[in-house]
């Protein structure tokens, strides 16, 4: 394979690297292309770690490394987790390990570094800190105008900025994690959040398999508006995210009227969101 290797030597004292899983990106339609590229202009490396994509997502990175000097693959055999909570933060370090870099900022394929954060996430790197940052981070739900409240759903606060070598969770609590969080520092990155965004055949189908691999089930309240939205096919009505039944923080969404990464405007309005 011609694509960098994800072991190659980086001689800078203090240096980043970026990292990014992903597997079938293409197909769960996942941001990932754009959350590579916001890693790009602040990191020195960035390894892209795929899990084994059969959807064309694995071709697309090759191709993009022959192109981009700074962009890096990693191979990840996937495990075929079922029920293993463990699967998701496993593979997270895994990939950290690969980044030959001092320190690291990590994020997940359906995330946006805002680029008016740039000049933090760079001043961190250069002065070779060994606390961690505690980044802001965006969580959209129903569409790019609302927020999840913070303290449900998802983390709103995550630490994604490290030394390399310092293990970490994902947006929550993890005992091998505990470092990192403690010696966390407030910053003014912000990472947004599109997960809950993307369309709407992909939700569900993402929604399965992330769930078949924490709990080896699938939350029924999905499985009833899956099904209701089926049986009215394009004479559905309103938005569908709403009508999840047992959510009781959707009608307490914050409204959002801020500007979202320029990286993220295509993205958005391919999906129906006016930027």
């Amino acid at each position: 394979m011609d694509c960098h290797d994800a072991g190659t030597e980086v001689h800078l004292k203090t240096s980043l690297g970026g990292n990014v899983c992903i597997r079938d990106g293409n197909r769960l339609d996942y941001c990932w292309k754009e959350s590579i590229q916001s890693l790009l202009p602040v990191c020195d490396v960035v390894v892209a770690c795929d899990g084994g994509s059969t959807d064309g997502t694995l071709e697309e990175i090759k191709a993009w490394c022959e192109r981009e000097p700074k962009l890096h693959l990693s191979l990840y055999v996937w495990p075929e987790p079922k029920g293993d909570i463990e699967f998701w933060v496993n593979w997270l370090n895994a990939a950290r390990e690969q980044i030959p870099c001092s320190h690291i900022i990590q994020l997940e394929a359906d995330e946006i570094l805002d680029e008016y954060s740039y000049g933090a996430v760079r001043r961190y790197a250069e002065y070779g800190q060994r606390h961690t940052l505690r980044c802001k981070r965006l969580n959209f739900w129903k569409d790019h105008r609302h927020l999840i409240p913070p303290g449900v759903c998802c983390g709103h606060e995550v630490v994604r900025l490290a030394p390399q070598d310092m293990w970490l969770p994902s947006d929550g609590a993890h005992v091998k994690g505990e470092t990192a969080v403690r010696e966390a520092v407030d910053s003014t990155v912000q990472i947004f959040h599109y997960g809950f965004l993307r369309r709407r055949e992909a939700f569900f189908e993402k929604a399965k398999a992330l769930q078949d691999y924490f709990f080896a089930s699938y939350d029924p309240r999905l499985v009833d508006v899956e099904r209701k939205l089926i049986l009215e096919g394009e004479n559905a009505k309103g938005n569908w995210m709403q009508e999840i039944e047992g959510i009781e923080w959707k009608d307490n969404l914050i409204p959002y009227d801020g500007p979202h990464p320029l990286l993220a405007h295509q993205w958005l309005a391919e999906r129906g969101y006016a930027v």
